[in-house]
């Protein structure tokens, strides 16, 4: 259902802007800590989905927003990428 090209699409922003530059910045700017800064990334990654949804790819449907939103918010924080990505042992 939910496609990862879309989420990585996402996370390259827009016009330079990107997910974890502008969370970084907000974080920095609000010196947001913990359960604030995790906030922070969620409003930030929702904003950067919202946009993507409604501005570049419609048709834009609650469920997809809130799925991408979680998607971008789990891989800005390295969480989604950390559990799926293959690790070579060596």
């Amino acid at each position: 259902m939910y496609n990862l090209e879309i989420v990585t699409i996402i996370m390259t922003g827009f016009g330079g802007l990107t997910v974890l530059g502008v969370t970084q910045v907000l974080k920095e700017f609000l010196h947001a800590k913990g359960a604030a800064a995790v906030l922070v990334s969620i409003v930030v990654s929702a904003g950067f989905t919202g946009y993507y949804l409604l501005a570049v790819s419609p048709p834009f449907t609650f469920i997809g927003f809130v799925g991408y939103t979680i998607l971008v918010c789990l891989t800005a924080n390295g969480i989604f990428r950390g559990l799926h990505t293959p690790t070579n042992p060596q």
